[in-house]
């Protein structure tokens, strides 16, 4: 049977059709994204994650839309197929601080829960200063073109020595699994509320895709914006203690100075030069936003003391 009659019939609908083969559909109630999933242990952790996202009233994430027996999923060629509403208009970021706060706090709360089998699979990815130095030393003799690089690595082992600092303060406290391709780019508006695509890769136990989402924020909003965003989010999730040690910990990382040394292994020409423009610019913005979490977390610590 074809997966459109498929759909038809087990979600109740009426009318079914292709918008964008294989993944949107056009239906009878609206725009609908098929996912794919070949893991059924990835697939069950969405779906609870999902669920327990959206207990709470605000921002809504896009759950997996029932069957008409109930069921989040549906058996299709040896793989399982989820439903979920689509929409394309953008929801945006400057001046709805308080909804993607309160989504973030959402989603850092709801990936607090059991993993489920998915524990030793998740990205836990650990810092290694003297890798890094290993990795510089093809470019520590190098001309001009490296000098970027050969100044950073004097700040990214001061920021790596805070960070584990942070990380000691933080106590046995460990990041909430997160999704991966967390971005602004997700959301979108349904009448005046925001909606949220999430993704459908493995879990990261790591605070790296809030830490690529605080990038694309500031980046776009600036340092009031991103401040304003973050308190809207310790409104229900709390970034002044420990997990707020651990975020600041994860901006602090030099990661992006790892990946770009990482990239000029290859010795291609192009490639390097490339990667070093990308490093020039991901350095800066993140600088800003270490600047702007650490301010936030100052300024938070003043109050309380008040």
């Amino acid at each position: 049977m074809d997966i459109l009659d498929i759909v038809k019939e087990e979600y109740g609908l009426r009318e079914v059709s292709w918008m964008e083969n294989p993944f949107i559909l056009l239906t009878d109630s609206g725009c609908k994204r098929i996912r794919y999933w070949a893991d059924e242990s990835l697939l069950k952790w969405h779906t609870e994650w999902r669920d327990e996202a959206g207990k709470k009233d605000g921002p809504m994430l896009d759950r997996m839309i029932r069957t008409k027996k109930g069921e989040s999923r549906i058996s299709v060629n040896k793989q399982w197929i989820t439903l979920h509403d689509s929409c394309i208009e953008p929801f945006g970021l400057l001046g709805n601080e308080k909804q993607w706060g309160a989504l973030v706090a959402k989603i850092l709360a709801a990936g607090e829960m059991e993993a489920r089998g998915l524990e030793v699979l998740a990205e836990t990815d650990e810092f290694d200063f003297q890798s890094l130095l290993e990795l510089a030393k093809p470019v520590a003799s190098s001309g001009g073109s490296f000098s970027l690089i050969r100044m950073s690595l004097t700040e990214a082992r001061k920021r790596a020595v805070q960070a584990n600092k942070l990380i000691e303060l933080a106590g046995n406290s460990v990041p909430p699994l997160l999704d991966p391709q967390l971005s602004t780019d997700s959301g979108r508006k349904v009448m005046d509320f925001l909606f949220y695509e999430a993704g459908d890769q493995m879990p990261v136990r790591t605070y790296k895709p809030l830490r690529r989402f605080l990038q694309e924020w500031i980046a776009a909003c600036g340092t009031p914006s991103l401040k304003r965003l973050l308190t809207a989010a310790d409104r229900d999730y709390p970034l002044h203690s420990e997990q707020g040690f651990l975020l600041a910990a994860e901006i602090m990382i030099p990661w992006e100075l790892k990946e770009c040394l990482l990239n000029l292994q290859g010795g291609d020409l192009e490639e390097a030069v490339s990667s070093l423009d990308r490093f020039s610019r991901e350095w800066e913005i993140n600088r800003r936003l270490l600047m702007a979490v650490t301010e936030w977390m100052d300024e938070n610590r003043k109050k309380v003391a008040l």
